[in-house]
């Protein structure tokens, strides 16, 4: 009998969360896979990342992007938007992993954003849907008649850039999370933004210690 060919991002995925002490199921191990296929084959004409290895995109997108997991495990917030989105990340991943959560992807560049619609049909994300703007567009274009969501994350944003549009955007109790390299000084405050919370963690294959940050409103 015909043995099946490897899975090289399968067996690094779950080698990385193995490291992590995570399992998941196969349904949704299947879904990270076909996600994976999908970015390295739109990768090819469209600029997704710059990560060019599969250890890297595995680390530091997919394993990266799961740890939101330590925030939404046990968390209220329902409606989540993800600034700046790019291929999806954390915004897919963690949707994946929460399908009962509502996930707006927020991505100016058309390409990315026609890839994300392709990849949110070809997983049947049912909860997840894409903005095509730019985050200050969604504020001044609707004039504040849009929906405000529980929390925002970003990835690879700069922070200066969605602040002062995140009144706005959030409910009355809304919440940032910030994925980091490394923590944000204890002292500082960003407008009306303090820390309430942060979780450090290591990235497996060498990549080094990430930080997540929740800030609030104060």
């Amino acid at each position: 009998m015909e043995q099946p060919l490897p899975n090289k991002f399968l067996d690094i995925f779950c080698e990385g969360s193995k490291n992590l002490g995570w399992s998941f199921s196969g349904h949704v191990l299947n879904l990270f896979d076909c996600y994976y296929k999908e970015l390295c084959e739109w990768d090819k004409v469209v600029n997704l990342t710059s990560l060019r290895e599969d250890k890297e995109r595995v680390g530091l997108l997919f394993l990266d992007s799961l740890h939101g997991r330590l925030v939404l495990e046990g968390s209220p917030d329902k409606k989540i938007v993800d600034i700046g989105t790019g291929a999806g990340f954390p915004g897919i991943p963690l949707q994946i992993l929460f399908p009962e959560k509502r996930f707006s992807l927020v991505e100016a560049k058309a390409k990315k954003a026609t890839f994300l619609v392709n990849v949110i049909g070809k997983l049947s994300l049912s909860n997840a849907n894409v903005i095509q703007k730019r985050v200050e567009h969604i504020v001044t274009e609707t004039k504040g008649h849009h929906d405000k969501w529980d929390m925002a994350m970003i990835k690879g944003v700069n922070i200066s850039h969605i602040i002062p549009y995140l009144r706005n955007i959030l409910s009355e109790n809304g919440k940032l999370l910030v994925f980091r390299s490394k923590k944000h000084d204890a002292l500082k405050t960003y407008h009306d933004l303090i820390v309430a919370d942060e979780y450090t963690y290591e990235l497996p294959f060498g990549f080094g210690e990430r930080v997540i940050s929740l800030l609030q409103f104060r």
